[in-house]
């Protein structure tokens, strides 16, 4: 049993019951979410890149360059879609004035 990966499943799925509301499945299904793979394949050059803040920025703006992290963004822009419905639902109840 590799102890590091069961310890990060732990940590994404806290994480995303923290961020989201719900987990990332990681401990259940014990395989990492596509979404954190991509996030995960692109460590390296982020590393890299991190010494050169305005480089990030400078090839975030090319079409595509950001490409690996899309499943990772459309999977948080779904949640917080999905949140910003809940929270809109407990803050603003329909009233009959």
């Amino acid at each position: 049993m590799d102890v590091s990966t069961w310890s990060m499943f732990f940590s994404f799925d806290v994480m995303g019951e923290v961020g989201f509301g719900k987990d990332f499945n990681n401990l259940t299904s014990g395989v990492e979410h596509p979404a954190i793979k991509g996030v995960h394949a692109h460590m390296t050059m982020l590393g890299i890149m991190s010494t050169v803040p305005w480089l990030l920025n400078v090839l975030g703006s090319i079409p595509g360059a950001a490409a690996g992290y899309s499943d990772f963004f459309s999977f948080c822009a779904g949640q917080i879609r999905e949140k910003h419905k809940v929270c809109f639902v407990i803050v603003l109840p329909v009233t009959d004035n």
